[in-house]
């Protein structure tokens, strides 16, 4: 039963992996200046 709602979930989230990632890419670029400024 768990395998087959793994795949069914995987294909859902196969047709949202772009919105995803781009949303993580673009939270990334924003939160980076941050740590470098930390860190310096």
């Amino acid at each position: 039963m768990r395998r087959g709602q793994s795949a069914s979930r995987g294909e859902g989230e196969r047709e949202g992996d772009p919105v995803a990632v781009q949303a993580s890419i673009s939270v990334a670029v924003r939160i980076r200046p941050l740590f470098r400024a930390e860190a310096q």
